[in-house]
């Protein structure tokens, strides 16, 4: 599992994160980045571990959870083609967030990956 840490006065970028689970890449992107408060973009790149192919037909869904909300933001993505999905995800207040990657395709098993962002204050 990979952790990205930070704390709410410190911008921490997200940047290009990856992990591998089950044969499959997976990257993580936002826009803004660092992520803000309201609507951010975050994009997730899948790949084939083996060929390094695009994965191109799968359902990719963001569950954002912080502590102090008590609960958070869960969106699925739309395909960019290449490989790309982009989800919207509402970060309510300036904190840490877990964001729990879910990635079903047809004929594998499902993937499940985790990574940390930090929300800052909004513009």
């Amino acid at each position: 599992m990979l952790l990205i840490n930070g704390c709410s006065q410190k911008a921490q970028k997200v940047g290009d994160q990856v992990q591998d689970v089950d044969g499959l890449k997976i990257e993580l992107t936002s826009d803004p980045d660092p992520p803000r408060t309201g609507v951010n973009n975050f994009y997730v790149r899948l790949t084939d571990d083996s060929s390094a192919s695009p994965v191109v037909n799968a359902n990719v869904t963001i569950s954002a959870f912080n502590d102090l909300a008590g609960g958070g933001d869960r969106e699925s993505g739309r395909s960019q083609g290449d490989g790309s999905y982009r989800v919207p995800i509402t970060l309510g207040i300036p904190d840490d967030y877990k964001l729990d990657v879910e990635v079903q395709r047809p004929q594998h098993d499902d993937a499940d990956v985790e990574f940390l962002v930090t929300a800052q204050q909004g513009p």
